[in-house]
């Protein structure tokens, strides 16, 4: 619902974290609207930057928090220790907690499947 929404005078990347914040704001503004009727006052919607972290191989990666404070950029192995930690602690459910670093793993030891059907 979120990467499917377009909010008015809003030109904003399509990233995860804006499609996540976009559904979480439809849920609500729907849910109000199905609650009060049609003349419900529906509130604007805000986006909250919360910073960037990309992989950018050989076991780094770069973060940009400068959202949360001025000073918080990184790069090198902690910035991929902390990618990896906010990924895996992002991910839904158990199944997927569990399965990750195990792929992570299997990745490690075996190298990349790069095998084509």
């Amino acid at each position: 619902m979120g990467d499917c929404a377009t909010i008015k005078d809003h030109d904003l990347p399509a990233t995860a974290q804006v499609a996540k914040q976009k559904a979480m704001y439809l849920g609500e503004v729907f849910n109000k609207c199905a609650k009060n009727g049609q003349d419900t006052q529906i509130p604007e919607f805000n986006f909250k930057n919360r910073g960037s972290m990309a992989y950018i191989g050989s076991w780094e990666a770069v973060v940009d928090m400068t959202p949360v404070h001025q000073k918080a950029t990184e790069g090198g192995h902690f910035a991929w220790f902390f990618w990896r930690s906010a990924y895996l602690s992002m991910s839904v459910s158990l199944r997927n907690k569990i399965q990750i670093p195990m792929f992570w793993f299997l990745t490690w030891v075996a190298g990349r499947d790069i095998t084509r059907f």
